[in-house]
């Protein structure tokens, strides 16, 4: 071949591209596999329904699992709040038993402080919800 000739050979030549995606081919596609076998059709039409069936089971599967987490994230907090509660009440009880028992003003002002903090770590945890 002479050079004349590939240069224009070259120049013809252009380049063409498809893409594709999705579950089920383009019909154009669905008709060349028909050709090569009858039953590749169905069979890609089935895959693709069971790739949806197990896509949907699996998007169940996540909702209920996050489900389950949320009820028991919120059975643990409202847990917490009762240690919280406790804490509080029992630091409050040592602040009055060491002011009028021990009359030891600075064990009650700490135990005191404890209270307040746990009060208002709680409360705040309620106004931020």
């Amino acid at each position: 071949m002479s050079k004349q000739s590939l240069s224009q050979n070259r120049e013809n030549v252009k380049s063409v591209q498809s893409i594709y995606q999705g579950p089920i081919p383009t019909p154009e596609m669905l008709k060349a596999y028909n050709e090569i076998d009858s039953t590749l059709v169905n069979r890609i039409i089935l895959m693709a329904e069971k790739n949806n069936d197990a896509n949907i089971e699996i998007n169940k599967r996540t909702l209920s699992i996050n489900e389950t987490l949320v009820k028991e994230n919120s059975k643990l907090q409202n847990r917490g709040q009762w240690f919280i509660l406790l804490i509080v009440l029992m630091s409050f009880m040592f602040a009055i038993a060491s002011a009028f028992i021990l009359k030891n003003t600075a064990i009650s002002v700490v135990s005191l402080l404890v209270s307040a903090i746990g009060v208002g770590t709680t409360a705040i945890n309620k106004l931020l919800k």
